[in-house]
């Protein structure tokens, strides 16, 4: 369908790569598709919301007047009537949600803040959108049940990325009147850079000169978790990127990341994906391999 001044806007189910796989489910279309290398998509929407979860290739997306890389494990959120494009530079597949507005709405009231593009590079979200992936190749009768309540997470999740953005131009949950002091920031940039070896919470609070019982307080109700946790999702994203980018053995990875042990990081990576390391590795690099353990 083409709407005025040329855009073409697609209907529910269809897409523009070619369908490896397709799934209906109660509320959701599923479809993987594959893409050429050099391949080419002019500019289109999608009538309904979705999700698009990157599972290897690379291209440049032009979106609201931006040229952004894609990589694999990137998970981008498309409300309803957004124009894109893309240009395949290499040959790839994307895994593609696409959410019925009946199960869009359950949002209710907080649905205008869904009207936004949201890119999430892998982390909680992109794990979410995995366990989805497993369930689409799954597919026993079970996995209607697991993905609706899967799909819900990731809208969840894209909402209070939305209103963080928003309310504090960056991706942190502020605090409940939308503002943070300034060493918050600090705080979080020492983690971010030195999370593999951090300092303990009562020396970061001596080098911004406050009480540590007060950072930890006002560090969880911004962020949502304790610098601990922060440290361990840090960890475990840096181990995601170089799965996927690098031949690295797993057991390297793990320690660069930080981890005491390859076993320590193989518990606390299936735990956060339900993947081990290299069935994950294997996920993104291999199309015929089957994720089910």
């Amino acid at each position: 369908m083409i709407q005025p001044g040329g855009k073409r806007l697609l209907d529910s189910g269809r897409y523009l790569g070619r369908a490896v796989s397709r799934l209906r489910a109660p509320g959701l279309h599923l479809n993987l598709s594959s893409y050429r290398q050099g391949q080419s998509l002019a500019t289109h929407a999608h009538r309904n919301a979705h999700f698009c979860l990157v599972m290897d290739g690379a291209y440049t997306e032009r979106i609201e007047g931006r040229s952004l890389d894609r990589k694999p494990a990137d998970l981008m959120f498309y409300p309803p009537g957004v124009s894109h494009s893309e240009t395949h530079r290499s040959a790839g597949r994307h895994f593609l949600i696409e959410i019925d507005p009946d199960l869009f709405g359950k949002f209710g009231d907080s649905r205008p803040c869904l009207d936004t593009p949201v890119a999430f590079a892998g982390g909680r979200t992109g794990w979410t959108a995995v366990r989805l992936y497993r369930e689409f190749r799954t597919r026993d009768r079970f996995s209607a049940l697991s993905m609706e309540g899967l799909v819900l997470e990731l809208l969840a999740e894209t909402l209070r990325s939305s209103v963080r953005a928003n309310s504090s131009g960056s991706v942190s949950s502020p605090g409940a009147d939308g503002h943070h002091p300034p060493w918050l920031d600090r705080a979080e940039e020492i983690l971010r850079t030195r999370f593999v070896e951090p300092p303990g919470l009562a020396a970061i609070a001596a080098e911004l000169g406050i009480h540590p019982v007060h950072l930890a307080r006002r560090f969880r109700r911004r962020f949502g978790c304790t610098a601990g946790e922060y440290v361990r999702r840090l960890r475990l994203e840096r181990a995601e990127r170089q799965l996927i980018g690098s031949d690295r053995p797993v057991g390297a990875i793990a320690h660069d990341a930080g981890f005491f042990d390859q076993s320590h990081f193989t518990r606390l990576f299936r735990r956060k994906t339900g993947l081990a390391p290299g069935r994950y590795r294997k996920l993104f690099r291999n199309g015929s391999s089957r994720p089910n353990g």
